[in-house]
């Protein structure tokens, strides 16, 4: 069995109960759950600070105190009732951005939609430079399969076979719809930034130690999702295709900020 939407530790419970029934338990954590040696996380990053985490990241380092307060606790909290409840192996997976075809929140629509639109000069926070490991679908797939040769409970990262930044997820991303933009580099300001800020913007870097085998790095894996966006958007609007994207700020895809970051002082265009 294969939970996906384990969100409560009331779901945990849920999971223990059919236990019975099952061979082999997986379930979908996320990368959220980690925090840094000053006890900082993703989750808390806008209210407390943005995390210094290791890179990479590995499946020992330390995680936020499991409870029911966020997202990233409540993800702790189910983790380990599974592990110390559970009596058939357990497998839980921590990816972080992820990205695939039908994705309801498909980060790659930032720059798409931007190029799509006629944009020349793109802004991008913090340089360009932020890494915010990216975690395809199939890297979920492969990390399902390989969990099932294991009959012991375990924790895997799962994360694709690189971990690009902002600026060549944006070039990539050109690359595969054959349009060409300037991206344009701001200077560094604490989080969240309030102009470039991308859907995988942050101060410092998130980077994973995968656990699985043979995945394929950003660049392999991206152009199926391309292909679905242009298509998916074609004859329908794009707020209906990828609804919970659409619930970002307005100012997502506000062009008039996007001009008045060019016009920072400190902006420079990024070397191709």
């Amino acid at each position: 069995m294969v939970d996906c939407v384990a969100l409560t530790p009331w779901h945990a419970d849920q999971l223990i109960e059919v236990q019975s029934g099952i061979g082999h338990l997986v379930m979908i954590s996320s990368a959220i759950v980690y925090s840094d040696g000053a006890g900082l996380s993703l989750d808390s990053a806008a209210e407390r600070g943005f995390p210094d985490f290791p890179i990479p990241i590995s499946t020992d380092n330390p995680t936020v105190r499991p409870g029911p307060e966020t997202y990233a606790t409540r993800k702790v909290e189910i983790e380990r009732r599974l592990i110390k409840k559970a009596q058939i192996p357990v497998a839980i997976l921590r990816p972080c951005a992820i990205h695939g075809p039908y994705s309801k929140r498909a980060r790659e629509w930032w720059f798409v939609k931007r190029l799509l639109d006629g944009r020349q000069r793109i802004p991008l926070a913090y340089g360009g430079r932020s890494r915010f490991q990216t975690s395809s679908t199939s890297a979920v797939a492969k990390a399902i399969l390989q969990s099932l040769a294991s009959h012991h409970t375990q924790i895997l990262n799962v994360a694709d076979a690189d971990a690009p930044t902002v600026a060549e997820i944006g070039r990539e991303i050109m690359r595969n719809l054959g349009i060409e933009a300037e991206l344009i580099g701001l200077p560094d300001e604490p989080y969240p930034a309030e102009k470039g800020g991308t859907p995988w913007s942050g101060e410092k870097p998130i980077v994973l130690a995968s656990s699985i085998i043979g995945v394929e790095t950003y660049a392999q894996s991206v152009p199926r999702v391309i292909e679905w966006l242009q298509q998916a958007t074609s004859q329908r609007a794009w707020t209906e295709v990828l609804p919970q994207l659409a619930q970002y700020p307005a100012s997502f895809f506000d062009y008039a900020i996007d001009e008045e970051a060019i016009g920072t002082e400190g902006a420079v265009p990024l070397s191709p």
